[in-house]
């Protein structure tokens, strides 16, 4: 239906005699080019979330898989907000001719999206407590030191991700699969260390680990890239609270 659609506009625009379709490689190259860079970031962040899942399975059983799928459906509930106004965030940077002008506004919605998923990680994780084992029954308690663990990573994660999309619009996908890449090796090497002491927390605590890692390399990247001051995406401003 998309493509029907796609045909009818360009034929009315264009008419059926006067547009025939042509393939520019020229063209077509860097779109190409920066499409694998930034598949290349979503696979190995794909595999980065479920890394530790993967080696739950091997390392203990499925029942502890379970419980651990409960707690990391929770906490990555904290990422909607992130990933809406990252997705806000892509095209107003892309279509953005003034760099500073970018680096400012990118600066600006991180400072709010700190603040605003400090103070909601702190409270999910209060409500979280009670609430786990109410909805799933007692045998899933376990879930919920799992989740407290998880949270310091998820929330490090969702601060990232407004960072991440800074590095996308302005063409450079590779430093998030760099990072990524970073984020996955610690986070394999850290489970196979914890897991057999600490379980699926072990597995939390890995996976905080490899999230904070990428979110303080992300960080450091959009300091460098955007000769932005150290503390510009981090120490929220009396203007932001406007924006919470």
């Amino acid at each position: 239906a998309g493509i029907v659609c796609l045909i009818s506009i360009i034929r009315s625009r264009y008419g059926s005699a006067s547009w025939r379709p042509e393939l520019r490689f020229r063209e077509l190259k860097p779109a190409l080019s920066y499409g694998g860079r930034a598949h290349a970031a979503n696979a190995i962040s794909y595999l980065n979330y479920r890394a530790d899942q993967f080696l739950i399975v091997s390392m203990l059983n499925v029942q502890a898989l379970g419980i651990y799928t409960v707690a990391v459906t929770w906490a990555e509930m904290l990422w909607l907000v992130a990933g809406n106004m990252s997705g806000v965030l892509l095209p107003r940077l892309a279509s953005e001719s003034n760099a500073e002008r970018g680096a400012e506004f990118t600066a600006k919605l991180a400072r709010v999206m700190l603040l605003f998923i400090v103070a909601t990680t702190i409270c999910f994780g209060i409500v979280a407590i009670p609430v786990i084992p109410l909805l799933y029954s007692a045998e899933f308690e376990g879930a919920v030191p799992a989740l407290l663990a998880l949270l310091p990573g998820i929330m490090a994660m969702g601060y990232t991700k407004i960072l991440a999309n800074y590095m996308a619009a302005i063409g450079k996908p590779e430093m998030n699969a760099k990072n990524a890449s970073i984020g996955l090796v610690i986070n394999i090497l850290a489970n196979l260390l914890l897991i057999p002491r600490w379980e699926i927390v072990g597995a939390s605590v890995s996976t905080s680990l490899s999230y904070i890692s990428i979110s303080v390399l992300c960080y450091r990247d959009f300091v460098r890239l955007s000769e932005s001051r150290w503390y510009a995406p981090l120490i929220a401003q009396t203007d932001d609270l406007r924006h919470v």
